[in-house]
């Protein structure tokens, strides 16, 4: 007789096992004949809920048999290539790509896998971890496989062109360029400064947020022509551009004259003096007139009666007898043009008059006072 389980179950259903054959009945005594007529002989007698008494130990796989990572229908390929055993995986996707879907299999169908579907990426140049757990059916063992998705940078910007440009100075502020302001124009000048100013300051800003800026902030300018660059670095580290403005500093200027002499003609000479009356002795025709600036960067015009012509420094005027000769000297600044003007009236003594220039006495008013040396007429300083 083949043996056989008569399994009574709260629902009072029968289960038979046995030779393979599994048989049903909610009926006792119908479980029985169907015992007797299966040639089944009831031997044992068991209550449970309707479930193998004796059922297969649950699986402890905890693994994966596939994982993929997809950009919408395309797969891409993670590194390592997929094994089961390794847990540890990453995957490389284009800078556009905001979200990646990722799919996983166990390799038990018992188990339970969580953390797959969509996965929304960090910025671009970032990366973003996915962590997979597989729980075994046993509800227990658990493995934890990670994806970690890069999301590539951006492409470096080339652009090394600035988005503003101006200069300014301490003493007047602002200073226009020449030409105005153009991202794609690379040199520029600005109007002369006087020498009393010794800087400007550039203010530049780069057109893209990744580049650098080079030589804009506070520049000493020298004195006569000066160019200063300001340079932009892309964020590439490669692609550079160099903007140039040209600054012209006048020097220490002066308008007068540091030396002035007539030939023949006596008198003291005084920078801040501009107008001159003096006498020649008759028998003088021609007097040289020698002039010097105080800066050397000044130019000297002369005007003795036909109007002013370029003056080297010395000139020959004639003297006639009778009559006064006015010499007009002319200095000009060399950058701001700024004039200056020292008159000479020479006056020549007519024929037959006297050379003599000389006092016959010479007293104070207004007290006893006692001149020493004591006067004579060729002694011209004294004190009393």
């Amino acid at each position: 007789m083949r043996n056989a389980i008569f399994v009574l179950s709260l629902a009072h259903s029968f289960i038979f096992y046995g030779n393979g054959e599994n048989h049903a009945q909610t009926d006792p005594a119908e479980g029985a004949r169907h015992c007797r007529d299966h040639g089944l002989h009831p031997d044992v007698l068991s209550v449970s809920t309707g479930t193998d008494p004796n059922p297969p130990a649950a699986s402890s796989d905890a693994y994966l048999s596939s994982l993929v990572v997809s950009i919408g229908a395309t797969a891409k390929a993670i590194s390592p290539s997929f094994v089961a055993t390794t847990l540890s995986y990453s995957v490389n996707v284009p800078t556009a790509t905001t979200q990646v879907t990722i799919a996983a299999t166990a390799n038990d169908s018992g188990a339970s896998v969580q953390g797959t579907g969509t996965l929304v990426l960090g910025d671009a140049g970032t990366s973003t971890p996915a962590e997979i757990i597989v729980t075994a059916g046993d509800g227990i063992t658990q493995k934890t496989y990670t994806v970690t998705v890069n999301r590539a940078a951006l492409a470096a910007s080339t652009d090394a062109t600035l988005a503003d440009l101006s200069v300014s100075n301490p003493i007047t502020g602002g200073m226009a360029i020449t030409p105005g302001f153009d991202p794609a124009a690379f040199s520029y000048s600005t109007y002369p400064v006087t020498n009393n100013i010794s800087s400007v300051t550039i203010s530049a800003t780069a057109n893209d947020s990744g580049a650098t800026v080079s030589g804009a902030g506070s520049s000493s300018l020298s004195v006569g022509s000066n160019t200063l660059d300001v340079i932009v670095t892309a964020a590439d580290g490669a692609t550079t551009s160099t903007y140039s403005i040209a600054v012209e500093r006048y020097g220490p200027e002066s308008t007068r004259l540091s030396a002035l002499t007539a030939s023949e003609v006596s008198f003291a000479f005084n920078p801040d003096t501009r107008t001159y009356y003096l006498n020649a002795p008759n028998a003088i025709s021609t007097t040289t007139i020698a002039a010097t600036t105080e800066y050397s960067g000044s130019t000297m015009e002369m005007d003795i009666g036909g109007g002013f012509v370029t003056f080297d420094g010395s000139e020959d005027v004639s003297l006639v007898a009778g009559e006064m000769k006015t010499i007009t000297i002319q200095v000009t600044s060399q950058y701001a043009s700024d004039i200056n003007t020292y008159e000479l009236n020479i006056t020549r003594a007519a024929s037959g008059a006297s050379a003599d220039a000389t006092l016959s006495a010479l007293t104070l008013e207004g007290g006893d006072f006692a001149l020493s040396p004591a006067f004579s007429s060729g002694t011209y300083s004294y004190t009393a």
